[in-house]
Order: structure tokens, then C-alpha cells, then sequence
């Protein structure tokens, strides 16, 4: 059962609960309605001076069907497990020279859909890649290699990294060991919004993973 699932299926059971404690005690003030109807205005009198508090158990029923989802809401998120990113790369076949002829220089990144299922609602995930010379954080490199954002689907999702002619002269040139990292980017936020993974950070973009390797 997916977590969307889960979600509504205990809201309502909840909701389900309160509403049988709310009829059982509507008929219940009923019965003690009719009781009462019953015995002199004396014993009357006495009888709803020792009863007025009838209608405690349904407020006890709502705190404790409240208490029950505390921890939902201050659970943390689940850590994103190390086997969501799938795959990374240059695109094309294997063993082709980069960039391969008729497609153009381009890397990609593949993350498992599935185990990100809980983060669709408020996030679709890109991809980026850069080189790290070691002159400064990694953190604070400017040149980015950027996916397009793409939706969460329960799937394999295959992000496509375009390259700008700087990143391709310097792999030509002998430059090696490509950054990748996978991210998950809030629904208000573009990728033209950032410029280091630093600022990706301060808008609220999670790291997926990072991984390295060609070209």
C-alpha cells in the first residue's frame, strides 16, 4: 500500500470512529432523555446534576484519535536509499567515443521513480553534472550541467544533462572524473534559479545522490 494510501485509509478509519461514537451517544442522550421524562422533577434535577458531564467520552474519543497521528506528522522523512540513483553516464551506446556522433554530447542520470513515490506532491527531480578540479567546494562550482525537471513516476525516470561547449572542450582536452548528482527540486523552484549546488541547497532542493565517473 502506497504512503498516499495509508494517508487516507487512517483518516478514514478515524474519521469513521468519531462518527460511530457521535451516533452512539446521540441515541444514548436520547434514552436518557426519555429516562428522565420518567421520574419526578426532584429526582430529575439530581439525576442531571450527577450526569452533566454525559458528553465527555466523545471529547476523550477526539484527543485520543488526535494523539494517535502525532507521530505521522513528526516522523522524518525517510532517508532516500543509496539504490535510487540507477544509472549515469554519457548517452549512447557503450564503448562509443564521446560525444557520440549524430546524438550530440550529453550525459544522463536514472533514478528509481518508486522510492521516491513520497516526494511527488511537493518535488520533481533534474540532474547535474560538473567538474570538480579541487580549487574550490565542489559546493560553490558554477558550471553546471543541468536536466530539464521531471515529474516523480513510479518508474525508471532517465534525466537527460545537455553540455555547453566549455564542459565539452575541456573532456576533449583531457578533463575526466564528470560529478553526477540527482536532485529533488521543489514544485516553485527552476533550475535557472541556481547556479551552485550551495544556492540549490538555501531553495530547498534535496540531494538525491551523487555518483562519479566518464567521460
Amino acid at each position: 500500500m502506497s504512503s498516499d494510501s495509508q494517508f487516507y485509509w487512517s483518516l478514514g478509519v478515524t474519521i469513521a470512529g468519531l462518527l460511530v461514537t457521535g451516533v452512539c451517544m446521540y441515541y444514548q442522550r436520547k434514552s436518557y432523555e426519555l429516562m428522565l421524562a420518567t421520574i419526578s422533577q426532584k429526582k430529575r434535577a439530581e439525576y442531571e446534576k450527577n450526569h452533566k458531564w454525559w458528553w465527555w467520552p466523545l471529547v476523550l474519543m477526539v484527543c485520543l484519535s488526535a494523539s494517535a497521528w502525532i507521530p505521522y506528522f513528526l516522523t522524518p522523512p525517510k532517508q532516500i536509499p543509496y539504490e535510487a540513483i540507477l544509472g549515469w553516464g554519457t548517452v549512447g551506446p557503450p564503448g562509443v567515443p564521446f560525444p557520440t556522433p549524430g546524438i550530440g554530447p550529453g550525459l544522463y542520470v536514472a533514478v528509481d521513480g518508486n522510492v521516491l513515490l513520497d516526494y511527488r506532491k511537493k518535488y520533481r527531480v533534474a540532474a547535474i553534472a560538473f567538474h570538480n578540479t579541487g580549487s574550490i567546494d565542489p559546493g560553490d562550482v558554477k558550471e553546471l550541467q543541468k536536466s530539464a525537471l521531471y515529474d516523480i513516476r513510479p518508474e525508471h525516470i532517465e534525466m537527460r544533462i545537455p553540455l555547453d561547449s566549455k564542459f565539452v572542450s575541456d573532456v576533449e582536452s583531457g578533463m575526466r572524473m564528470t560529478n553526477y548528482d540527482a536532485l529533488l527540486v521543489p514544485n516553485e523552484v527552476r533550475m535557472s534559479d541556481f547556479s551552485t549546488t550551495h544556492e540549490a541547497g538555501r531553495l530547498g532542493v534535496i540531494r538525491i545522490g551523487g555518483r562519479a565517473g566518464p567521460p
